[in-house]
């Protein structure tokens, strides 16, 4: 059978789940197109901090001085060079637009049978799901109708969920709603942190490759046999319980950090903990010596940055520009 994937090309979901379909014998891939977001939607999307071009300069031409930081920056896998290694077509649309952006007879006279998307932040179109023969179907790390939306694996882990999993379904239009073709319930019994529930949800995902693609062939689909909630997480949800700003309150941000280990200014920029608090004192914004000076409802936090850029160095070139706070 053959297939096509459709992912991020340096994403750890897009890369584990490509790899396990190479190495399946039931099916054969024929492509991987790109899926990356141009960079503004990204920002937009994932709420990043967008650096001074003053400190963007100055931070690459520090990496490119000091040998200890360029030595631990972290890696990631890339498709392009997976897709290269394997002799398998790797495609960029034009305009990263999966809709429009791919060659018209991928669109016309699609090749293959099924198409995976694994690691996709763009909503396709009718015209974007012509490009398979049968069905296009995704990968969403919950088990479905539960979770729909954005960082479904956080939010199933900070609520504490009773049933952890992952979905294959058909795409449509819509939000993570059409129809099942494969879901597991995973134990998740000692996992702990966020990051170990996505290496264990992942590896089993990876290992249940084979059984997707045989449902697939056959017709057949597997769905969890326990009843699910049906929610919906917006990506909006997430950016607000992780950003600090002048409504909340000082223990409702200590909550959230305790839990998910940092958080982010309004402007995106990230802070790892809370140095210090004063209550009913409202300060700042501002950056001094000892962190990053940010009022709130019912006081003032002192925060640690999440850079090695020095402090000074922040407060010159970018201001209070840090914070995003208007007026």
């Amino acid at each position: 059978m053959n297939i096509g994937f459709v992912g991020e090309r340096k994403n750890i979901i897009s890369a584990s789940i490509f790899q396990a379909l190479l190495k399946c014998n039931e099916c054969s891939v024929q492509f991987v197109v790109e899926s990356d977001l141009p960079e503004s939607k990204r920002v937009s999307l994932y709420n990043e901090y967008e650096y001074s071009k003053f400190l963007t300069l100055a931070k690459k031409a520090y990496a490119q001085t000091n040998t200890l930081l360029s030595s631990s920056k972290k890696s990631y896998p890339d498709n392009k060079k997976i897709a290269s290694e394997h002799g398998v077509k790797y495609i960029v649309p034009e305009n990263r637009s999966i809709n429009d952006g791919l060659p018209t007879k991928m669109y016309n006279k699609p090749s293959v049978h099924y198409v995976i998307i694994g690691g996709c932040d763009q909503i396709l179109d009718s015209k974007g799901l012509e490009i398979a023969s049968e069905e296009v179907v995704n990968y969403h790390y919950s088990i479905l109708p539960a979770y729909r939306g954005k960082f479904s694996l956080f939010w199933q882990w900070y609520n504490n969920a009773d049933k952890i999993g992952f979905t294959f379904h058909e795409v449509n239009e819509k939000i993570d709603d059409g129809n099942i073709v494969f879901q597991k319930a995973i134990r998740t019994d000692g996992v702990g942190d966020i990051n170990n529930l996505k290496k264990t949800v992942l590896k089993e995902t990876c290992k249940s490759i084979p059984e997707l693609i045989s449902h697939l062939k056959n017709g057949r689909k597997a769905r969890v046999n326990q009843n699910v909630n049906k929610s919906y997480y917006p990506s909006e949800k997430y950016h607000n319980l992780i950003e600090i700003n002048k409504e909340k309150r000082i223990d409702e941000i200590r909550k959230v950090i305790a839990k998910r280990g940092h958080m982010k200014l309004p402007s995106g920029f990230r802070v790892d903990c809370i140095k210090n608090s004063i209550r009913n004192k409202q300060m700042g914004p501002d950056i001094s010596s000892n962190g990053l000076i940010m009022p709130v409802y019912d006081g003032t936090l002192i925060l640690e940055p999440s850079t090695s850029i020095p402090l000074p160095i922040l407060r010159v070139a970018e201001g209070e520009r840090l914070f995003g706070l208007e007026g």
